[in-house]
């Protein structure tokens, strides 16, 4: 399957829909091994995803901790449920 990609008319990242879609669900589960739970695959995979979105983008989204993560990056949206901010 191919990845879906979001590439605007700026000079923002190529950035693929799933690493957005797994960075929000880890905000949400507050951790990687939650997270990737709910996507049916291995922590590790989400990490390393997470990872290299983090890398694209040239900032830390989460503080790790061992067991669970912290949100680094805030929006007007911080207090909506992650499942809102996808389904639009």
């Amino acid at each position: 399957m191919a990845e879906r990609r979001f590439k605007g008319q700026s000079n923002l990242p190529d950035v693929d829909l799933i690493s957005i879609a797994q960075a929000l669900l880890v905000a949400e589960c507050l951790s990687f091994r939650g997270a990737a739970k709910m996507f049916g695959t291995r922590h590790s995979v989400v990490g390393r995803r997470i990872r290299a979105l983090e890398d694209r983008l040239g900032v830390s989204l989460f503080e790790r901790h061992p067991g669970s993560v912290l949100a680094r990056v805030f929006s007007r949206n911080a207090g909506r449920p992650s499942s809102s901010l996808t389904s639009r």
